[in-house]
């Protein structure tokens, strides 16, 4: 799974989204709304949220991919 980013005129939302593939073609779906960019700059604090953003992932990662298995 991975971050996705939904980029419109007024916003932008960060998602967890997970790749699969089905009947050959490849597709993405969402897994896991995460927020708006003011959403998680409140959730980050005073780290960088591009960065916290990356960790968030790591750790969704760890704990839901070994219960998939």
């Amino acid at each position: 799974m991975r971050l996705g980013i939904s980029k419109s005129k007024n916003t932008v939302n960060y998602y967890i989204i997970k790749d699969y593939t089905k009947n050959g073609k490849r597709s993405t779906k969402h897994v896991l709304r995460i927020g708006n960019l003011e959403e998680v700059k409140k959730m980050a604090g005073n780290t960088d949220y591009q960065e916290w953003l990356k960790k968030f992932v790591k750790k969704y990662n760890e704990e839901h991919c070994n219960k998939e298995m």
